[in-house]
């Protein structure tokens, strides 16, 4: 912790040097607060980035705060919901993947933890589906099983008839 201290920012007090560094193993927490948007306050740099054991979260809000939604930038305490903890970039390459009509907590909360993009790629395609296809049911007799219907909206439905055929 003391070797973090000393590789703190000059515009810090003591007490966010002491929340910052007092479980550091290494310089990781000092790195990340640096790599952190120059934007975003000292105090939610220490929230993002105490006991980080990388410059990764401070990496990953850099590049979520880069994204602009239709209400204007990403508010800086969903990009610490988003990237703390983060071992790399990926929830914030996931959140600029996700469909920009969904609302940023609704992107935080389909990206944080993710470790790629595969969650937005998900999302993005769900919306583009005709609805008429999320309700799709089998066939008389086919070998799939349906056993839930995904409305657009997000709610899981069980499937008419409870599934199907078997084989």
């Amino acid at each position: 912790p003391a070797a973090c201290v000393r590789a703190t920012s000059n515009n810090m007090n003591d007490r966010q040097r002491v929340l910052l560094c007092s479980s550091a193993r290494d310089l990781s927490p000092a790195a990340c607060f640096s790599e952190a948007p120059f934007t975003m306050s000292t105090d939610l740099k220490v929230a993002l980035c105490a006991g980080a054991r990388s410059s990764a979260p401070g990496a990953c809000a850099a590049m979520a705060k880069q994204v602009n939604t239709a209400a204007g930038a990403v508010p800086d305490d969903l990009v610490v919901d988003l990237c703390y903890g983060s071992t790399d970039t990926s929830p914030a390459e996931c959140f600029v993947a996700a469909p920009h009509h969904l609302e940023p907590s609704l992107r935080v909360a389909l990206c944080v933890d993710s470790t790629d993009v595969r969650p937005a790629v998900c999302a993005s395609l769900a919306f583009e589906m005709p609805k008429d296809l999320l309700k799709a049911q089998p066939k008389p007799g086919a070998d799939a099983e349906l056993d839930v219907v995904v409305e657009t909206d997000g709610t899981t439905l069980p499937a008419e008839g409870g599934g199907g055929g078997g084989g």
